[in-house]
């Protein structure tokens, strides 16, 4: 397990928030086989607990009470569902019902950004493989180099 309150100098972290209703079993899958089509063989992922959840640093929680969350969808749908997107608020993404861990070993030059990067990409290949009248909600956040936490 990572201990979130002190970021080691030799890895690079980001968080994704977001809504999944499946298993965690399910989840792992899904998260590992967008991991491979990616490309990202360094790219270590966890599904934090609730209890890790709570170990997040202040900043961070601070900055995902703060981020509204959007949905999304994927592939046909219809008029009536883009209405109802559109009239749907925004979820806080502290909110929303998973957080993935994504810790990449920090290469010379790297930055969190690129880590957060491979995440976004994952959650796209999650949120593209919803059925088309499920709305997706996802977000990922990095700490930049003042230790500030970014929306990717």
């Amino acid at each position: 397990m990572i201990n979130m309150k002190t970021r080691s100098t030799k890895e690079q972290n980001a968080y994704a928030f977001f809504d999944y209703n499946g298993t965690d079993k399910h989840l792992l899958n899904l998260l590992e086989r967008a991991r491979i089509k990616g490309n990202f063989d360094d790219l270590r992922l966890t599904i934090l607990d609730q209890k890790e959840r709570n170990n997040l640093t202040q900043e961070l929680v601070a900055r995902a009470k703060r981020t509204d969350v959007y949905g999304s969808l994927n592939g046909n749908y219809s008029q009536e569902l883009f209405h109802e997107l559109i009239a749907i608020k925004p979820k806080k993404a502290y909110k929303l019902s998973h957080v993935v861990l994504g810790v990449a070993p920090r290469e010379l030059g790297e930055s969190t950004s690129e880590t957060a990067g491979m995440l976004d990409y994952i959650l796209g290949q999650i949120g593209s493989g919803k059925h088309p009248k499920e709305i997706f909600r996802g977000v990922v956040l990095f700490p930049d180099s003042r230790e500030n936490y970014q929306t990717y």
